[in-house]
């Protein structure tokens, strides 16, 4: 898979941004997005299980089973039910997921 030389932008705010890692081939295996907080940035593209890794910052992850800290070098592992996501602070994530369902699967 290409990784885009600059994250391919879905969404872009105030309080930050998101954007894909990779280019499109990749979405029947696998998708990365890389989101950029700088205040509370909901993360609605994380519709299910995701790992996060942080790679630069602090703040806060708010889900449905509560809030956590969260800090540079540090990674989580999200399970579907704690979605929806915000991300809250000044600090940049990768999200990585599963495939897209395919409609008929």
């Amino acid at each position: 898979p290409r990784c885009t030389s600059a994250p391919a932008p879905m969404y872009s705010g105030d309080e930050g941004q998101i954007g894909r890692l990779f280019a499109g081939e990749t979405e029947p295996f696998f998708q990365a997005l890389y989101a950029s907080a700088r205040g509370t940035l909901p993360l609605d593209q994380l519709s299910g299980f995701s790992i996060l890794v942080v790679v630069r910052g602090s703040g806060q992850l708010h889900s449905r089973a509560g809030t956590v800290a969260l800090a540079a070098g540090e990674t989580w592992v999200v399970p579907y039910a704690a979605t929806p996501l915000q991300a809250q602070g000044d600090l940049d994530v990768i999200a990585c997921m599963p495939p897209t369902p395919r409609s008929g699967s």
